[in-house]
């Protein structure tokens, strides 16, 4: 198997994991915190499809983030910042997914591009210098785990996290 075909393979699933746990959110359930400490799904959620949209446009190719390029602030009427804003409220859930799609598929774009060579060029990430596969180990283990902590937002709230 090619390595290109392998992180294909280990991004998808990352990503249909973190389907599993966001579909289904009932909406008043999105913004909703459970604890003092917790976060809410909105705000995991927005974290998890904001920081591949920065690793893959940002760090890795160069590009303005597609949140920004493509306004999808305006779109969804968000006016927080995504990233790390555990404040921030998506008023429509169905309507973000639509973004987190398109950062999926530029994802995917960006990983059709994959070469070994690629995967060793040296990016700056935040303040500090790694490997496009660092960046994509961490696309896969950030999306898996906050998939579960989602899951477990759910729970906590009576519903369903995951449908296994």
């Amino acid at each position: 198997m090619e390595i290109k075909d392998y992180l294909i393979a280990q991004v998808k699933s990352a990503h249909g994991l973190l389907d599993s746990a966001i579909k289904d959110t009932p909406a008043e359930m999105v913004n909703r915190k459970v604890g003092e400490h917790a976060n809410t799904i909105a705000a995991v959620y927005a974290h998890v499809i904001g920081g591949e949209d920065y690793f893959i446009q940002g760090a890795a190719q160069g590009k303005a983030r597609l949140w920004e390029s493509n306004d999808w602030a305006q779109k969804l009427g968000i006016t927080a910042p995504l990233g790390r804003d555990w404040s921030i409220q998506i008023p429509d859930l169905d309507a973000f997914r639509a973004y987190a799609q398109t950062v999926h598929e530029a994802t995917y774009a960006y990983l059709d591009t994959m070469t070994p060579a690629e995967l060793d060029r040296v990016v700056k990430v935040f303040n500090n210098e790694r490997a496009v596969s660092r960046v994509m180990t961490l696309i896969v283990t950030h999306a898996c785990g906050h998939a579960g902590e989602i899951a477990t937002l759910k729970g906590a709230m009576g519903v369903k996290g995951l449908p296994f």
